[in-house]
């Protein structure tokens, strides 16, 4: 007789063979209390063979009062811990989250990933043995275990979830080899005092480290990109980052409020709003080439910076950048600069000069409001626009109520008087005079000529090297010896300095007269053909690379510029440059890893022989270099 096999009949067949394979039950693990006796805890999961996976996903496995060590390598089938020997081989979401008696945990082999929230809120958890093939710790995981101190994260893992370790306040120290460091991972891991980050280690989270406050130093990874938002926000121990040329972003408020930070230096790409807004400790802050923009409020409260030279990649200056930099007192616009945002340098109330060049397009409201000791604003605007009376707001005020901008001073370029009498609001300053300065681009080459036909006193800034006279030639280098204070009228002059932009003041000091320079210039622009003898000019060799004076074949000769005159007999078609009789020549190479051991930036940092330089000028191996 043919059996008949009904729907009904089928799907309790299906269900008997699946429930064969794999089924949800009950085992028992091994419990150490504190004072060492052993017990056996009811843990559910779902069984296959001989593989245990525990919890259902939705609540915790065990019971909340469990209390010691649990030993997730002895699980067993009977009460006692005798009958079927299971395998733990992986654990859903939850399954041990509250229990709050919990103190360790000794994780099988075979586990590779800590599911979601697996610990959280386990308020007594002091250690977990961490498998050595584990990949994943998942969002969550150790969330709120407040005395866990003792882990180690094996090389295996790959990624770390986010708010993994949130709140783990008695955790002092982390080394994380590789992968990804998800958003908030260590937060409020108040006593962290050690991490260390591998080059393995390819992104971390928004607020990954925020408020560790007894963090003192990180050293972010070479193959990082990008400093997330807030990522170290609130580390009000944090002395000192070092920030990896890969790094291209860093963003809204990644070191904010780091108050124990006193200096740092960013080569490339966009620094985001409020970065570093109130490291009220920050002084020396660089800038290289390779920083694109500056956001918002970006150095706001930076109460310690003294000095700021922006660098000639950013076009703009935005809103409350260096708001409330009580103490700054040197500021260097670069002439790629187009917009100056409101509030911009509101309340630095150390600020005596600020020279603006001739690109910037548009200053807005309070930009410069309450810089009280600015006695001295220098325009090189040869076409006024109208700004708001509030720009240079309570700056350094008299009691004569009809002068808003009462006691600083406005130089304007020659012969555009007029223009700023008539225009809204510069025609508010105490006086307006044309500007007895010279205005000095010193290229990427860190060196630039002048001559004027007035004394000039040489500026105190640090970035300005030297000023030097050509004293004599020697083996086809141009011997230069120093000028000290002031560069006598119608002197030419070397500057060697960071690139950037200068400004020279005329001097009431006439200064030493120097009977012999073989710098020579001109007050205007001039044709070579009206100089007599062979003229060489500032510049760089396209075959050799290095800085030095070469024969100039152009038909005009810029004003305010030095250069050299021999005679027209000569066979000299270059000069290398040495500095007091020590050879100082820069040479100019391509990007590249250097074959050297010895690296040093204009600043005096030292720089791994083994990456790629950042444009810049160097000393290697106690030559000047500039990468280009």
């Amino acid at each position: 007789m043919k059996k008949i096999i009904t729907p009904f009949m089928l799907c309790i067949t299906l269900f008997m063979l699946a429930s064969i394979s794999t089924f949800a039950a009950t085992a028992y693990v091994k419990v150490i209390a504190c004072d060492n006796t052993v017990s056996w805890t009811k843990i559910t999961g779902s069984i296959s063979g001989t593989n245990f996976t525990i919890g259902n996903g939705s609540q915790r496995a065990i019971s909340s009062d469990v209390e010691g060590t649990i030993n997730l390598n002895e699980v067993w089938s009977n009460e006692d811990g005798t009958g079927n020997h299971y395998i733990i081989v992986a654990m859903k979401n939850f399954v041990f989250s509250g229990c709050n008696s919990l103190t360790h945990v000794i994780l099988p082999d075979n586990i590779t990933t800590i599911s979601q929230s697996a610990f959280k809120g386990c308020s007594n958890l002091e250690s977990v043995v961490l498998p050595a093939k584990l990949s994943t710790i998942g969002n969550s995981a150790f969330y709120n275990c407040q005395k866990l101190k003792d882990i180690n994260i094996p090389e295996s893992v790959t990624a770390i979830g986010q708010n993994a370790f949130y709140s783990c306040k008695a955790l002092t120290s982390i080394n994380i080899p590789c992968g990804t460091i998800g958003s908030s991972a260590f937060k409020d891991c108040n006593n962290l005092k050690d991490v260390t980050l591998g080059n393995g280690v390819t992104s971390i989270g928004s607020e990954a480290f925020r408020r560790c406050t007894s963090l003192i130093e990180i050293d972010i990874p070479n193959g990082i990109e990008t400093i997330s938002k807030y990522t170290f926000s609130g580390c009000n121990n944090l002395t000192k980052v070092i920030i990896p040329n890969s790094v291209t972003t860093i963003g809204q408020q990644a070191f904010g409020y780091c108050s124990g930070l006193t200096s740092i230096h960013i080569q490339n790409g966009t620094i985001g709003s409020s970065a570093f807004i109130e490291c009220n400790n920050l002084k020396d802050v660089t800038l290289g080439n390779g920083v694109t923009s500056i956001g918002s409020s970006a150095f706001k409260k930076c109460s310690s910076l003294t000095e700021i030279m922006i660098p000639q990649s950013i076009a703009e200056i935005n809103d409350y950048t260096f708001s409330s930099c009580t103490k700054l007192t040197i500021v260097t616009i670069p002439n790629s600069v187009k917009t100056i945002g409101q509030q911009a340098f509101q309340f630095c109330s150390s600020l005596k000069s600020i020279t603006f060049p001739n690109s910037i397009t548009k200053i807005d409201n309070w930009a410069f409001e309450a810089c009280d000791s600015l006695t001295s604003v220098i325009s090189n605007i040869e076409n006024p626009f109208t700004i708001s009376e509030s720009v240079f707001k309570r700056v350094h005020p008299t009691a004569n109520p009809n002068l808003i901008y009462n006691q600083a001073r406005l130089y304007y370029p020659e012969g555009t008087e007029d223009k700023y009498i008539i225009t809204s609001s510069w025609n508010q300053f105490w006086n307006i005079k044309d500007i007895p300065v010279l205005v000095l681009n010193v290229s990427e080459a860190g060196m630039a000529t002048l001559y004027k036909e007035y004394a000039l006193k040489i500026p105190e800034n640090e970035n300005i090297k030297g000023v030097y006279y050509g004293k004599n030639i020697e083996n086809d280098e141009l011997i230069l010896s120093p000028i000290e204070g002031v560069i006598p009228a119608k002197t030419g002059a070397l500057v060697y300095a960071e690139p950037g932009t200068y400004v020279f003041h005329r001097s009431e000091d006439e200064g030493t007269v120097i009977a012999e320079n073989l710098l020579q210039g001109t007050i205007d622009k001039t044709k070579t053909s009206a100089i007599e003898g062979t003229v060489l000019t500032l510049g760089h060799g396209k075959e050799s690379g290095e800085v030095g004076f070469y024969k100039y074949t152009g038909t005009w000769l810029a004003a305010n510029k030095a250069y050299i005159v021999l005679p027209s007999t000569t066979e000299i078609k270059n000069l290398g440059i040495a500095l007091d009789e020590h050879s100082t020549n820069i040479q100019l190479v391509d990007n590249k890893k250097k074959e050297t051991t010895t690296i040093y930036d204009m600043m005096g940092r030292r720089f791994s022989a083994n990456v790629s330089l950042p444009k810049g000028l160097y000393i290697i191996d106690s030559k000047k270099v500039f990468i280009r």
